[in-house]
């Protein structure tokens, strides 16, 4: 495998799990969930 290429792919990923994290979080406050314990 190329590194250069693994280092851009794990970079990736990372971005796009925070992203749905953020996402999913917001989710979660909007409809009252366990943000707002």
């Amino acid at each position: 495998k190329d590194p250069a290429w693994e280092s851009h792919l794990n970079d990736l990923m990372s971005r796009i799990s925070r992203d749905q994290d953020r996402k999913a979080f917001e989710g979660w406050t909007f409809k009252g969930g366990p943000a707002d314990a």
